[in-house]
């Protein structure tokens, strides 16, 4: 059992398990390390990776006691391996933590894809491997030199690097299956013919700054300080800016087919044409618009309103 490649003549096929594909259909590796990857996990989620890391990290050194460590004899020498394991939990949460608030255009999750998340982990983990060292450094009241430490990274990355890509992937695969599938039941239903509605917006210092039919508008999203309205005139695509907050438009737009489907998106819900799913979650497809437009779990029951 266990996670390995299989070559054949159309690309990569994954298996698991007594050799079951993954996936229905071949994926190239290189089209899976490009796939979407979802960065943004909740705060609980975060919590148990940076504890359940740490864990693991301390239990594989007490147990299997690499780099010498069996000949190191001491009445504290426990102590001092699951003090690695302290460490890493430490410093895992640090980079999942805060990384994405420091760095929030560099940390996008409509960007982010399988690849830049395994770089991001082996970042992270080169970052507390540094930190290791220095306290193994203290442990044993040594100098901390940089030749010392160019050793030490190959040997730490060597057991790290491919269980990471590994889980990252296999996360990737069980998340994908998972939203496809679920997304086949959240297709709506015909859209419904209302009344033409039409839409006054206000900006930020209460100015009517847009005006539009409620049919025309097919999204909107944050820009900045800014909101971003997508809309089909004389049936070409358009889009203005206005300044505002997503929040405050919401409110403007309450009762109308136009509902918060995400933190940074506003969709019509009388244009969805059909629901795909993919390792990030949900994707929602518009009538005449070419990108896909993010669905909250959390916010999938709205689509009851376009049944």
């Amino acid at each position: 059992m266990g996670f390995y490649k299989r070559l054949s003549g159309a690309g990569n096929r994954f298996f698991c398990g007594f050799g079951r594909p993954v996936l229905s259909c071949d994926m190239a590796l290189a089209e899976i390390l490009q796939a979407p990857y979802p960065l943004q996990k909740s705060a609980r989620n975060l919590l148990f990776f940076s504890i359940g890391s740490g864990i693991f990290v301390a239990a594989f050194l007490i147990f299997f006691q690499p780099f010498g460590t069996r000949e190191f004899d001491s009445d504290s020498k426990y102590l001092f391996l699951a003090g690695y394991g302290v460490i890493v939990s430490v410093c895992m949460a640090i980079f999942t933590f805060f990384m994405p608030r420091f760095f929030p255009r560099l940390m996008q999750e409509s960007a982010w894809t399988v690849s830049k998340h395994i770089l991001f982990l082996w970042l992270a983990f080169s970052f507390t491997i540094f930190i290791c060292f220095g306290y193994k450094q203290w442990y044993f009241d040594q100098a901390i030199n940089f030749r010392g430490f160019a050793g030490f990274l190959p040997l730490a990355l060597s057991i790290a690097i491919f269980p990471i890509t590994a889980l990252v992937i296999l996360d990737y695969i069980r998340k994908l299956r998972y939203y496809q599938q679920k997304a086949q039941n959240l297709s709506p239903g015909p859209v419904q013919k209302k009344r033409t509605q039409h839409i006054r917006l206000i900006d930020e210092y209460g100015k009517e700054a847009f005006r539009a039919a409620e049919e025309e508008i097919r999204y909107l999203s944050t820009a900045d300080n800014y909101v971003e309205i997508h809309f089909i005139r004389e049936e070409k695509p358009a889009k203005v800016l206005l300044r505002n907050s997503l929040k405050e438009i919401e409110k403007q737009l309450a009762g109308s087919s136009l509902k918060r489907c995400h933190r940074s998106f506003m969709a019509n819900f009388n244009h969805i044409e059909k629901v795909s799913g993919n390792a990030q979650g949900y994707q929602l497809h518009l009538r005449d618009v070419s990108q896909t437009i993010p669905l909250s779990r959390s916010r999938s029951a709205l689509l009851e309103s376009v049944k």
